[in-house]
């Protein structure tokens, strides 16, 4: 990540006439912001939604970017970095949750969650046959596991 930042440093400093320490803070405040705010933008997304919450915090880092862009001083441009780190602490605990798909409400499992047990004993059996690589001992030797008591 910090390797886009070490490209900019040189055109940051010839165009805002920024100093080491200016451009130290516009590379960390971005991180700072971020993550002092990650895990309260957690607590603040499940008290919104999870939806709002990614939808503000999209809104506040593209903002946040065009501010960036257009930013005609060193302190303005800190200071957008810093917006954008809340916009992005808003997004990063929403994103994966929008995505993982909630569990079944009902005492019913549904048919891919009672599925399960079979496929991964199917799956742990063809591991263990094809790292043996010897597939007719491998049924044998299942047929006999599954016959004697342990």
């Amino acid at each position: 990540m910090m390797s886009c930042h070490l490209v900019a440093v040189p055109t940051l400093r010839e165009h805002l006439a920024a100093s080491t320490s200016g451009l130290l803070w516009i590379v960390d405040a971005y991180t700072l912001a971020f993550a002092a705010l990650l895990l309260s933008t957690g607590l603040l997304s499940d008290r919104w939604g999870t939806r709002r919450a990614f939808q503000a915090g999209l809104i506040v880092f593209v903002v946040a970017s065009v501010g960036c862009g257009l930013a005609p001083t060193v302190g303005w441009l800190i200071a957008t970095r810093v917006v954008q780190g809340v916009g992005a602490a808003l997004l990063a605990p929403t994103s994966l949750a929008l995505i993982h798909p909630t569990p079944p409400t009902t005492a019913w499992a549904s048919p891919p969650d009672s599925s399960m047990p079979a496929g991964s004993s199917a799956a742990c059996w063809a591991s263990h046959c094809w790292a043996r690589s010897q597939p007719t001992t491998c049924r044998t030797e299942f047929r006999s596991q599954k016959s004697s008591p342990r």
